[in-house]
C-alpha cells in the first residue's frame, strides 16, 4: 500500500505591496498560520495511507477574534514539478465549502484518499483553500481563490501530500504545559480573571516552549529539527522563529521576548500563537491569551 508524508510546501496570505507588508509574527489581518492532516482513526499519525478517510484542519487567526469566516477548499493529484508552486496534475476529486460562526481558530473538513489506481500514478496530493471574512470563497479551475463580492482578497493557502512508501512520520504534540510567560506556566482559556496580564509599564516578558514532551522522533537516525514559529496579535516578538537543532537535547527550553503594546494603547486581550513543525509534514499549534493591565 503507497503512504502518504503530509508537507505543506506554501501558504499564501493577502497579497500586498512589499513596503505595505507588517512584520511577519504579528497578526494584523486574518492568516491562515498552519494546516494540518490527519488520519481519522489516528489523528497522531502524519504519513496518510491511500483510501483511507482523512481530516484537515486550518489555523486561521485574525487581530481580533474571527465572528465569521467562509471557506472554500479543493483537493486533486498533484503536480511532481518541484520547481513549481503546487498545482494539479488531474481533476478535483473533492471539494467542499461552508461557513462558521465564531469566535473561531480553526476550520475543519474531512475527506477520502484515493486509492492508488484513482490517483492515475500520482505520488503526491495537492489542497488548496480560500477563506474570506466578507464575500463568497471562490476557487476556480485552476485552483486560484477569492473572494467574490468583496474588496477584501481574502486568504489563500496551498500544499502538497507527499505519498510515499517508506517512512512512518507523526505529528509532533505541543501538550497544554508547553508554554511558559516569566516562568509560569501559561495555562490555556480566555478568561482574564484566571489568566496572565502584560507588564502596565512596557515591561518585556519571556514566553518560554518547551519540547520534552513533543514526541521527538528519530530522521535517518538522529533526532529530527523541530521549528517553532511564534505570532502574536499586538506587541512585538523578538523573533518570529525558534529551532530545536538535532543537537539540543529534548528539554531545552526555546525563548523569544515579547514587548507589550505602548501603555494605554490596547484593551483587548491579544492572542499569542505557537505553530510546531517537524519539516517532515508533522505539525501541532496551540493558542494563549494575554490579558491588558
Amino acid at each position: 500500500m503507497m503512504r502518504m508524508r503530509s508537507g505543506f510546501l506554501a501558504l499564501f496570505g493577502m497579497v500586498a505591496c512589499a513596503g505595505d507588508l507588517p512584520e511577519a509574527s504579528l497578526i494584523t489581518y486574518p492568516r491562515v498560520l498552519g494546516v494540518r492532516a490527519e488520519a481519522l482513526d489516528a489523528p497522531d499519525r502524519a504519513t496518510l495511507e491511500s483510501g483511507e478517510h482523512v481530516r484537515v484542519r486550518v489555523l486561521i487567526v485574525g487581530p481580533e477574534p474571527l465572528s465569521s469566516v467562509a471557506f472554500a477548499a479543493t483537493v486533486c493529484p498533484g503536480s511532481e514539478d518541484a520547481g513549481r508552486l503546487p498545482a494539479c496534475s488531474g481533476p478535483v476529486f473533492f471539494d467542499t465549502s461552508g461557513k462558521l460562526d465564531g469566535p473561531l481558530s480553526e476550520i475543519e473538513f474531512e475527506f477520502d484518499v484515493p486509492d492508488t489506481e484513482g490517483l492515475d500514478g500520482a505520488s503526491r496530493l495537492r489542497i488548496a483553500g480560500t477563506t474570506c471574512t466578507e464575500g463568497e470563497p471562490k476557487i476556480d479551475g485552476a485552483g486560484f481563490g477569492r473572494c467574490r463580492g468583496a474588496d477584501d482578497p481574502g486568504v489563500q493557502w496551498s500544499g502538497h501530500l507527499e505519498l510515499e512508501a517508506d517512512e512512518v512520520n507523526h505529528h509532533p504534540r505541543l501538550t497544554e504545559d508547553a508554554l511558559r510567560l516569566d516562568g509560569d506556566r501559561w495555562a490555556l482559556g480566555e478568561d482574564c480573571q484566571d489568566l496572565p496580564a502584560w507588564s502596565a509599564e512596557g515591561d518585556t516578558h519571556a514566553i518560554e516552549v518547551n519540547l520534552e514532551e513533543a514526541e521527538r522522533e528519530d530522521e535517518e537516525g538522529r533526532p529530527e529539527e523541530l521549528l517553532v514559529s511564534h505570532y502574536v496579535t499586538g506587541g512585538e516578538l523578538s523573533s518570529r522563529f525558534s529551532v530545536l537543532e538535532r543537537a539540543m537535547a529534548d528539554d531545552t527550553p526555546l525563548v523569544v521576548d515579547f514587548v507589550p503594546p505602548e501603555p494605554g494603547s490596547r484593551e483587548q486581550p491579544l492572542t499569542v500563537a505557537v505553530v510546531l513543525r517537524d519539516r517532515r509534514g508533522g505539525v501541532d499549534w496551540t493558542l494563549r491569551t494575554l490579558c491588558p493591565p
